[in-house]
């Protein structure tokens, strides 16, 4: 069974953004803003986009611990997206059985490439995943900044100290 109506958005972002409508921000758990460690079960490609965005999610401050697995899932949908862009741009779009002749070839019909299922596939989990954490340009786009709540990530040295970045 599914909710009805709009999913909320995540209460750090609906501060950032302000509030409108004057209606109550409900008052929820609030885990340390600590970024998490990068995953070791991640593909090389997945840990190069989660060190891409380390210091972007780090400067900001929004992203805890405890969104570890949704930051894994979108920098591996990442990863898988960017496999399938290099595949395709190997080869066509449409393309034919592997393992006929010439002839065969001439009077069969064309299919599509399976990489652009991959592809969809990855980039709709990317784009969950990145509404998930407020990386869509769309929810960016109404996320209002406190200047003075930015922080440098090089000055976290507790976190470096207990080896959590």
């Amino acid at each position: 069974m599914s909710v009805r109506g709009r999913k909320p958005d995540p209460i750090h972002l609906r501060e950032m953004k302000g509030n409108p409508q004057r209606r109550p921000i409900p008052e929820v758990p609030r885990p340390d803003a600590r970024f998490p460690k990068c995953p070791d079960f991640l593909s090389d490609e997945a840990k190069a986009e989660w060190a891409y965005l380390r210091k972007d999610l780090v400067n900001l401050r929004y992203v805890s611990r405890l969104d570890r697995m949704v930051l894994a899932s979108f920098c591996e949908s990442a990863a898988r997206y960017k496999l399938a862009c290099r595949a395709l741009a190997k080869t066509s779009p449409l393309i034919y059985k592997p393992g006929l002749s010439e002839e065969e070839r001439r009077t069969s019909w064309p299919m599509w490439n399976p990489w652009l299922s991959v592809q969809e596939s990855a980039r709709k989990q990317m784009m969950s995943a990145a509404g998930e954490l407020g990386l869509s340009p769309s929810s960016r786009s109404r996320v209002r900044l406190d200047p003075d709540a930015l922080v440098d990530p090089d000055e976290w040295e507790e976190d470096k100290r207990f080896g959590l970045v």
